[in-house]
C-alpha cells in the first residue's frame, strides 16, 4: 500500500513517481484504454499494488518460478476443474507478493469463479477479468510497454544513487555513510554486517514504527541477531548474487520482513551481508537495482578496509618479528619502535604462545580467508580473557598459533598466581572455539627488558616443541617448569648432547629399532608420572601388567634395578637430550 509520504510528485502524463521513479499500478492498468472491457472482480484493497513485469500461468510447474510484483495472465486452464486449487491460487498469488491475477474468461472459464472472488477480497488481493477479444499475448503486450517507458527513469535513479555512493567513496566516508546514503534512497533502516554476522554500522529512518534500538543491543562487531535467523540463511548465500527475504519474528509477535543481501565481488570473496528492515516502504523493482548498487559499495569499502588493515598488520608484525627472533641491531631503533607498537619501557614482559588447530577447507581463496579469520578469533579471545584477568597484553597473531606479550606487574612474586590462572583461563576459553587435543598454551619466564624478550621467546618455543613430542604433558606448561630441560639446551651443544644419550640409553634404542618395540617410550612415561605404574600405564594404553613386563625389560636390558638416584637422573637426562636432538 502506498503511504502519503512515499509520493514525490507526479509527472505531466499523470504517472505516479516516488522518489523520482517513475511505477504503474493496478490501478492504471484498469484505466487503460488499450484494453476496453477490463475489469476488477475483486481484491479492490490492492489496486495501489505496483507491477514490475507479467508472466502466464500456462502450467501448474508456473507456480515454482513467481517472483513479487508480477502480474500473472492466465486462461484458468490451469484450475478450471478445483475449486480447491482455484484458491490456493489466490493464496499462493498473494503470499509470494503477485500484483495480480487477470483472467481470460469464456474459454475455459465462462466467468470468474465465486470461491476465487471471495478468497481475493479476503486478501484485498487484485483478480481481474479480461475481455475475451484480447489474447494473453497482447495484454502482456500493453503492459509490458507501459513498463518500458518506466525503465528510463528507474536507471535515473540508479546513476543518482551511484554518484552519491562515489561521492562518499572519495570523501572516504565509510561505512557509516553509505548506510546513511542507503537508508535515505530505499526508504528503510539498513544495516551492515560482516561475514561472520558481527555488525559494523546501521542506519535507522525516522519514520520506522519499530526502531532498530528497541529491537536490538546495537553494538558494532557484536552477532545482534537471533543465531537461529543467521543460522536459517541457506548454504553459499555469498553465490547468490540477489537479496533473499526473510521474517524476523519480535519478542512483541511481529515479524519483520528483511531483505537480505550478500556482499561478495568476482573473487566469492565475501566481505558481509547488507540487511534492510522493510518497515516504511515496499521494495519495488528500483530498489533492488540501488540495493545491488549500494553492495558493490560496501564490498569495495570493505576491501578498502581489508588492506588498510592488513598494511598496519604487516608493519606491526615485521617489528615483533625482528623483535621475538632477535634480529633488531640497533638499541635505540628498538626503543623507539617498541614504544610506537605499544610496548612500556619500564615493564617486564612474559611470552604466551598459543598453538591451535582447525579444520582447513581446501578451496584455496576459502582455506586463506579461514585461516585469517581463526587468528582474528584467537587474537580475540586471548584479548578478552586477559582484560577480564586484569593483564595489558600485546597479541600477534599467525597461522596457527598466537603469540602474547604479557606486561608483568612490579611485584612478580604476587603476579606469579594470576599468571597461572590466566593460562588456564585462556585454555578453557580456547577450548570451545578450536580442539583442545591440539591446543597449547606456554608461558615464558618475564624478559628483565625488551632485549631480552627474544630469549625468553626461544625457551617458550623449545618447551612447545618438546611438549608436542612427549605424551602424556598437561597443554598448560609454564617454562619455569622445565629449567633442567633448558639448561642442557642453551648449555650443552647437540653433538654432545646426542653422544651422552646414546651412551647412556644407546642398548634401549638398539632393542628398539631392531624388535619394534616401545622401550624407550616407556621408561619416558615413567619418569613422566614419579614411577605410577597405573597412570604411566594408562597413558600408554597398554594393561598394567604388560607395562610391568616392559619395565622389568628395560631393567634387564640396562642392567639396572633403579634403586640409585643419581642413574635415575641420567636417564631422566638422556631422555631429554633425545628430545633436544
Amino acid at each position: 500500500m502506498i503511504k502519503e509520504n512515499d509520493i514525490d510528485d507526479t509527472d505531466s502524463c499523470g504517472i505516479l513517481r516516488k522518489g523520482g521513479v517513475a511505477m504503474y499500478f493496478i490501478a492504471d492498468l484498469l484505466k487503460s484504454t488499450d484494453i476496453s472491457g477490463i475489469r476488477l472482480r475483486a481484491g479492490g484493497g490492492g489496486v495501489e499494488k505496483e507491477i514490475f513485469r507479467t508472466n502466464i500461468m500456462d502450467n501448474p510447474d508456473t507456480m515454482d518460478w513467481l517472483a513479487p510484483g508480477e502480474l500473472m495472465l492466465s486462461t484458468g486452464y490451469v484450475f478450471k476443474d478445483s475449486e480447491e486449487t482455484q484458491r490456493n491460487i489466490i493464496c499462493q498469488l498473494a503470499e509470494v507478493g503477485c500484483s495480480g491475477l487477470a483472467i481470460k474468461t469464456m474459454r475455459y472459464l465462462p466467468s470468474v469463479p465465486q470461491c476465487m472472488i471471495e478468497e481475493a477480497d479476503r486478501l484485498n488481493f487484485p483478480l481481474i477479468e479480461l475481455p475475451y477479444g484480447h489474447s494473453l499475448s497482447d495484454v502482456a503486450s500493453i503492459v509490458n510497454k507501459h513498463l518500458f517507458r518506466y525503465e528510463e527513469s528507474r536507471l535515473e535513479q540508479a546513476f543518482t544513487i551511484h554518484r552519491e555512493l562515489t561521492r562518499a567513496a572519495l570523501q572516504s566516508g565509510g561505512l557509516r555513510e553509505i548506510a546513511k546514503i542507503a537508508t535515505g534512497y530505499l526508504n528503510n533502516p539498513v544495516l551492515i554486517f560482516d561475514s561472520n554476522w558481527r555488525l559494523l554500522r546501521w542506519e535507522d529512518s525516522p519514520q520506522n514504527p519499530y526502531p532498530l534500538e528497541q529491537s536490538f543491543t546495537l553494538k558494532r562487531k557484536e552477532e545482534v541477531l537471533p543465531k537461529d535467523f543467521t543460522d536459517s540463511m541457506p548454504e553459499k548465500l555469498d553465490m547468490f548474487r540477489k537479496s533473499i527475504t526473510r521474517l524476523l519474528p519480535l519478542k512483541n509477535g511481529h515479524q519483520i520482513l528483511c531483505r537480505i543481501m550478500p556482499v561478495g565481488t568476482a573473487d566469492t570473496w565475501l566481505y558481509g551481508y547488507i540487511l534492510v528492515w522493510e518497515t516504511v516502504h515496499t521494495f519495488s523493482k528500483a530498489d533492488y537495482l540501488m540495493l545491488e548498487q549500494v553492495s558493490v559499495s560496501v564490498a569495495m569499502e570493505r576491501l578498502r578496509s581489508r588492506e588498510l588493515e592488513e598494511v598496519r598488520f604487516r608493519v606491526k608484525r615485521d617489528f615483533f618479528d625482528d623483535l621475538l627472533s632477535g634480529n633488531m641491531e640497533s638499541l635505540s631503533a628498538m626503543r623507539s619502535l617498541a614504544e610506537i607498537h605499544g610496548l612500556n619501557l619500564s615493564s617486564h614482559y612474559r611470552c604466551v604462545l598459543v598453538r591451535y588447530m582447525s579444520g582447513i577447507p581446501e578451496d584455496k581463496l576459502l582455506r586463506q580467508s579461514q585461516l585469517s579469520d581463526d587468528a582474528k578469533q584467537c587474537a580475540s579471545i586471548c584479548n578478552r580473557v586477559a582484560q577480564d584477568a586484569g593483564f595489558v597484553v600485546i597479541t600477534i597473531p599467525y597461522s596457527f598459533q598466537t603469540i602474547l606479550l604479557l606486561e608483568v606487574p612490579k611485584h612478580r612474586e604476587e603476579e606469579k598466581p594470576d599468571v597461572r590462572q590466566f593460562a588456564q583461563s585462556l585454555f578453557d576459553a580456547l577450548g570451545g572455539i578450536f580442539d583442545s587435543n591440539h591446543l597449547t598454551v606456554v608461558v615464558g619466564t618475564p624478559a628483565s627488558d625488551i632485549t631480552g624478550i627474544a630469549k625468553t621467546f626461544t625457551d617458550v618455543q623449545q618447551t612447545a616443541r618438546m611438549l608436542q613430542e612427549t605424551t602424556g604433558q598437561s597443554p598448560v606448561a609454564f617454562v619455569d617448569d622445565y629449567t633442567f630441560f633448558h639448561l642442557l639446551t642453551n648449555n650443552i651443544d647437540r653433538e654432545h648432547l646426542a653422544s651422552f644419550a646414546k651412551k647412556s640409553l644407546g642398548k634401549l634404542i638398539q632393542y628398539d629399532q631392531e624388535n619394534g618395540t616401545q622401550l624407550i617410550q616407556t621408561l619416558d612415561a615413567y619418569f613422566q608420572f614419579s614411577g605410577n605404574i597405573s597412570e604411566a600405564a594408562k597413558c600408554m594404553y597398554i594393561h598394567r601388567n604388560t607395562y610391568i613386563y616392559r619395565l622389568d625389560k628395560i631393567k634387564h636390558i640396562l642392567n639396572d634395578s633403579f634403586d640409585n638416584s643419581q642413574k635415575l637422573l641420567e636417564y631422566q637426562a638422556a631422555l631429554l637430550a633425545m628430545r633436544i636432538c
